[in-house]
């Protein structure tokens, strides 16, 4: 009878430690940070670094959505040298992965295999090298949800106030493309309204490039693609629930980095004092990259 007692004296101290002031409840995690979306990774021998003519060999790949967001309907495409080899099965993958999650908070990872044969070389080579690659494309989404002070005091002229509009410093949202800054802009109109405006600035921190969102299979395809569909990004935004309106529309990302401007069409009543709202932007996108190896082939020597 002790023992069981002492049992559960321990039993429950030892559930009081876990539950304690020290530890980080997991809901509490925040999973939109980093500059990872879907992640790709060759497999080590596969593709070897040499192979025989008329031999079979494969293309493996791990995959991973490293990032905050889901991935629906992503494709892999696989890219050679048609003169040298050709596949033995698809040449293209649809691909759906979780992103990173309380369950899963390195994000849901598969591995994929392509099957390729090569073919003959010509009889005076000895070998050729080529390049075999998969390209990937695929739909993603940016989430950036911060705090920011409304402020129709745009003079400063009082001291003591609850907050002060300034520049948002921003760094990752655990997606290739990230929200970097939010530098808001106050003005008094006509009517004696309050008029936010907001300069969003967008980098693309990853490893590719931006794509329309609605031409994912064009890109990873032999289909050719308009040069307007490249760098095209979906933006909303909203000021505590209220919704923003977003100049240019669509965008276009010029470079790695640009801003879009968004602002309240109708104006707010102009408040007595600065308080702190939330201000959500949304980008949704495509994003597409690829890795590759070059591969050695040799010709198949009888002897």
């Amino acid at each position: 009878m002790k023992l069981h007692a002492l049992l559960l004296v321990s039993m429950l101290l030892f559930g009081c430690s876990l539950g304690g002031e020290t530890q980080n409840p997991i809901s509490d995690t925040n999973y939109r940070t980093g500059n990872s979306g879907l992640e790709l990774q060759l497999l080590d021998g596969a593709p070897p670094d040499n192979v025989y003519e008329a031999t079979t060999f494969q293309v493996g790949l791990e995959v991973r959505d490293s990032g905050a967001s889901d991935i629906a309907n992503g494709r892999l495409v696989l890219n050679y040298e048609p003169d040298y080899m050709y596949p033995l099965s698809q040449q293209t993958m649809q691909l759906g992965l979780k992103g990173k999650s309380i369950a899963n908070p390195d994000g849901e990872a598969d591995v994929r295999f392509f099957n390729i044969k090569t073919k003959n070389l010509e009889a005076l080579s000895e070998t050729h090298k080529s390049l075999v690659s998969v390209s990937a494309c695929y739909a993603y989404q940016t989430v950036a949800s911060e705090g920011i002070c409304v402020d129709s005091d745009i003079y400063n002229r009082i001291q003591d106030k609850a907050c002060k509009a300034e520049t948002l410093q921003l760094d990752s949202q655990g997606a290739p493309l990230a929200v970097t800054k939010i530098e808001p802009k106050f003005f008094i109109d006509d009517n004696g309204k309050l008029n936010p405006s907001f300069l969003i600035f967008i980098e693309n921190k990853g490893n590719g490039n931006v794509i329309n969102k609605n031409k994912i299979s064009d890109f990873c395809s032999n289909l050719k693609v308009d040069k307007d569909d490249w760098n095209k990004i979906e933006v909303s935004a909203n000021l505590g629930g209220m919704p923003l309106r977003c100049e240019p529309l669509p965008f276009k990302l010029k470079g790695q980095n640009d801003f879009v401007r968004c602002g309240l069409d109708n104006g707010l009543d102009k408040p007595e004092a600065a308080y702190t709202s939330v201000i959500d932007v949304t980008l949704d996108y495509g994003y597409t990259f690829t890795v590759s190896k070059e591969v050695t082939i040799d010709k198949l020597k009888l002897t």
